[in-house]
């Protein structure tokens, strides 16, 4: 049967992470691009455990995770809600019945890059400066273990405990798995105290594992977060708990987002993180900004699970975001610089696109068996829909004003943007352009569903290259924001516009050569833009 890895995250995050990520248990945090639970998936695979875990009843997985843990062969046990962490695997102990198997427990909210899976009969334990409780743990005498837990480490200097003590960090392996069972029992449930339990019968050692992830408290997870590279495409990122670095070898491009920041007005810096300068070597490779540790919009629309009267206030920041930017204007800019956005750039992306794949863009399309015009038609009949760019549509445009490129700070109800586009005609760096455009990109965010796609939450068949089913893989809160929406103004533009849902059309079709890498998300990309042409059409 093989040896097994139990991930305990039958309790929701705490409070604190609640209010800032909505109700998870800690496996389903997000973790660069993905949940952690897929992270620990394959720290179980390294080791070749199989992996089992623990979830709240209450919990309500969503389609695609089942779909993502069915695929892995990850199983999942749900326990009643509020369940201790020794109730927790006292529960699996007995419902598993592998009595005989060493066994390994993992918290839901821990990680490393690496387990002992050769080893077992030990406990983890790591150092730590902060000041949140924790287990303390110490060898005394005669190789006894002594335990301090909920306790902060500088309070550990009990005279009972050496000055070597440690912090319990979240991974545990028993040779016998019958008699931890046993010292549950005999422990109360206690988890804790089934560990001294089990101690006094088979000797358990204390592990330094490296390249502890802790992601039970707010500070120490997004500390992790910055761990894990999130993958930005096109750029490269380094960063640390208090900078970000963006590197490209496009200097034009680094020159225009560094131009962006240097000259946005005083009045508008509220809205992005402290420039720290660009990072320049013979010629300009990047430059450095201000580590936010905050979460971005996509990863909390396709991972988080806050409430609707939360996203209200989300979009609502987005809107007096937008409106601030539509205050400014620029005599010296040439309104019709904007229009190259539309459909010049999006059929010389489908012209590569073509050459790409040999798609027909002149080939008739159908979608769950409605037949649509090809996507040369589509391109043009969305841009038609689009007035030209007019003085009064001019302001401060960010230009990619997409959700991975907002964050929401919980305590001003305010968001900081990055990654600016910087230009309408490249090596022509700008702070000015359509206003409508940013408008635009969110429509593309919350409408379009893009995280959702590039998360890979959709479902997609077909049955030749013209005739293709398509669905998005989103629950009813989702749903509930994009009429939050469509309802709001932004600025002097109303969301429901058609004006941006034609924009979003245009946008997912620019993007197909983009993503040559991943066949299967450009047809998702194809397929999306035909559902939301759909919309001009009924």
């Amino acid at each position: 049967m093989g040896e097994r890895l139990i991930v305990t995250s039958a309790a929701y995050c705490d409070p604190e992470m609640q209010a800032e990520i909505g109700k998870l248990p800690p496996s389903f945090l997000p973790l660069g691009n993905k949940r952690l639970y897929e992270f620990q998936f394959e720290l179980a695979k390294r080791c070749n455990f199989s992996m089992t875990l623990t979830l709240p009843k209450s919990y309500i997985i969503p389609e695609h995770d089942k779909k993502i843990m069915a695929d892995l062969g990850i199983e999942v046990i749900a326990l009643p809600d509020k369940v201790s962490m020794g109730q927790s695997a006292l529960h699996v102990l007995n419902i598993l019945g592998e009595y005989d198997e060493p066994i390994h427990i993992l918290r839901g909210d821990t990680l490393f890059d690496w387990l002992p899976g050769d080893e077992t009969d030990i406990i983890s334990v790591a150092t730590s400066k902060s000041s949140y409780r924790w287990t303390v743990i110490s060898e005394g005498e005669n190789c006894g273990l002594q335990f301090l837990p909920n306790t902060t480490v500088r309070s550990a200097s009990s005279p009972r405990f050496q000055s070597s003590s440690q912090v319990v960090s979240g991974y545990y392996s028993f040779s016998r798995a019958a008699l931890f069972l046993k010292s549950l029992e005999e422990a109360g449930e206690d988890f804790i105290g089934a560990l001294s339990e089990y101690h006094k019968t088979q000797r358990l050692k204390l592990r330094i594992l490296a390249d502890w992830r802790n992601c039970g408290h707010l500070h120490t997870y997004f500390h992790s977060r910055t761990t894990i590279p999130t993958q930005r495409s096109f750029n490269e990122i380094q960063n640390d708990t208090k900078t970000v670095i963006k590197s490209s070898p496009d200097s034009e491009k680094m020159a225009a987002e560094v131009n962006w920041f240097d000259n946005l007005p005083e009045r508008m810096r509220i809205y992005a993180p402290t420039f720290l300068g660009p990072d320049k070597n013979g010629t300009l490779k990047g430059y450095a900004i201000e580590n936010l540790n905050l979460m971005t919009l996509s990863d909390l629309f396709v991972f988080g699970n806050l409430e609707g009267a939360i996203w209200d206030q989300i979009i609502l920041a987005c809107s007096r975001f937008l409106s601030d930017c539509q205050s400014y204007n620029s005599q010296d800019f040439d309104h019709r610089q904007p229009d190259n956005l539309y459909l010049g750039k999006t059929l010389k992306r489908l012209e590569e696109y073509q050459l790409q794949t040999g798609f027909d863009l002149d080939a008739e399309l159908t979608l769950g068996g409605r037949a649509l015009p090809p996507l040369r038609e589509i391109a043009e009949v969305s841009a038609s829909l689009i007035q030209k760019c007019q003085p009064s549509n001019v302001g401060i445009m960010h230009g990619d004003f997409c959700f991975s490129n907002v964050f929401f700070d919980f305590r001003s109800q305010s968001i900081k943007v990055i990654d600016p586009r910087g230009f309408i005609t490249k090596g022509q760096p700008n702070l000015f352009g359509d206003t409508r455009y940013d408008v635009g990109k969110l429509h593309h965010s919350i409408v379009g569903f893009y995280d959702f796609i590039v998360a890979g939450r959709y479902k997609y068949s077909q049955h030749d290259d013209y005739n293709f089913d398509f669905s998005l893989m989103v629950t009813g809160e989702t749903s509930t924001i994009c009429s939050t929406f469509l309802q709001h103004s932004f600025g002097r533009y109303s969301g429901d516009d058609p004006t941006f849902n034609a924009m979003s059309v245009l946008l997912f079709l620019s993007m197909l050569p983009l993503h040559y890498d991943k066949p299967l998300r450009q047809k998702a990309f194809l397929a999306n833009a035909a559902r939301l042409f759909t919309s001009h059409v009924d």
